[in-house]
């Protein structure tokens, strides 16, 4: 009897290898952080499967927050020994009252259902177009594993490219705090996975255009992107509204003028430096030393008009302003304003008059502010100060 008991002890020990102190360590590590760390990053640390059974068994048996890791390891090393030390914990973190449902099916031998946990569906949302730049917000919240939600979100231009971008795992609070704060200036509304893909990828290209960083942050996000949505072939508001019919209705100045005094339309004006000296020009009409009458002036203005929107709206620059005025037929058809939605493909159609009332209403703006620092600062010199809006992500 003394014989077999010794036998018995020595088959236990030689079953249960030790770990040498630095394996030890980051084990003991890996236990204590786990929560804060992301699943798949730990698995990526643990390189030998006796050190993944072990962190498995270390693993607290009542706490839901270790399953997330469980699945990661059982995905890195897909093997039975992993898989039957997995089955042992889910085991115990039922009989403890944790909820672990599917993931433990009685029935099933193997733990291959813990890879095919069925995940919230992605969502994206997007902000109207804030500008002459196509400045808008974007943001996208993915569950990439069981428990952690993933955002990418940011502040891109199809023109300038990617100016604030942020991308990472981040808890319930912050997400809306996160949305929050890039919401302030810009409505958001919920569209489809492949419509953000197709701005932030536009964003993008243009980014590698102008600037030598990367985006390192966007690059994280964008092999996950593309193997989750498809890029757009065509605009996405005529998935919903027709281009023919519109197509055929007369756009008058007056529609043009009623589409861009639109709350979301107001900040479609020229940046000041680009058409300041147009204003000047036209300041100067007043200032020749040749007599003009007041038609004759106001010709000369019609003009100079004519010029800087020639100057200030090439044919690229047109095109993406077809393109802004697609999306925003978009944002109205979304908010039901059915009326703005079919002026602005109706204005996407006609470029002259949209550029004209562009121009126009940005002379009449800068004027408007020009002539209220005079009246306000009469004997100082006046210096136009207006920035582009921004909005700042935390």
């Amino acid at each position: 009897m003394k014989r077999k008991k010794q036998n018995k002890a020595k088959k236990k020990s030689t079953s249960d290898p030790s770990i040498s102190a630095s394996e030890e360590a980051l084990v003991c590590n890996l236990v204590r952080e786990f929560r804060n760390i992301d699943p798949a990053e730990i698995a990526s640390r643990v390189t030998d499967l006796h050190i993944a059974k072990i962190l498995i068994e270390r693993l607290p048996a009542d706490d839901e927050q270790s399953i997330p890791l469980m699945i990661a390891l059982v995905k890195a090393f897909d093997n039975k020994q992993v898989r039957k030390a997995v089955k042992k914990v889910l085991f115990k973190l039922e009989r403890r009252g944790v909820h672990v449902g599917e993931l433990y099916p009685e029935d099933t031998p193997s733990l291959n259902v813990l890879t095919q946990v069925p995940k919230e569906k992605p969502v994206a949302y997007i902000g109207p177009v804030l500008n002459l730049l196509g400045t808008r917000a974007v943001m996208i919240v993915m569950q990439r594993d069981l428990k952690a939600q993933h955002v990418g979100a940011g502040i891109v231009s199809d023109e300038n490219g990617m100016s604030q971008f942020i991308y990472g795992m981040f808890s319930k609070k912050q997400i809306r705090e996160i949305k929050g704060s890039i919401s302030e200036d810009s409505l958001l509304m919920e569209t489809s996975l492949s419509h953000a893909a197709t701005i932030l990828e536009a964003s993008y290209q243009s980014h590698l255009k102008l600037h030598s960083d990367a985006q390192a942050e966007y690059l994280e996000l964008r092999p996950w992107l593309f193997e989750n949505a498809s890029l757009l072939d065509r605009p996405v508001v005529y998935d919903f509204m027709s281009q023919e019919s519109v197509i055929d209705r007369s756009l008058t100045y007056s529609n043009v003028k009623k589409l861009f005094e639109h709350d979301l339309m107001q900040t479609w004006r020229i940046d000041y430096e680009d058409i300041s000296p147009f204003m000047e020009e036209i300041i100067g009409i007043g200032e020749s030393p040749i007599f003009l009458s007041e038609s004759q002036k106001a010709d000369r203005a019609g003009q100079i008009k004519e010029k800087c929107a020639e100057a200030l709206f090439p044919a690229s620059k047109r095109a993406l302003m077809k393109h802004r005025l697609e999306e925003m037929a978009y944002i109205f058809f979304k908010q039901g304003q059915d009326e703005y939605a079919r002026l602005s493909l109706m204005a996407d159609l006609k470029m002259d008059p949209v550029v004209y009332i562009i121009v126009e209403r940005s002379f009449e703006f800068y004027m408007d502010k020009i002539a209220e620092e005079v009246s306000e600062k009469p004997e100082e010199t006046t210096t136009l100060n207006i920035p582009p809006p921004r909005i700042i992500l935390p």
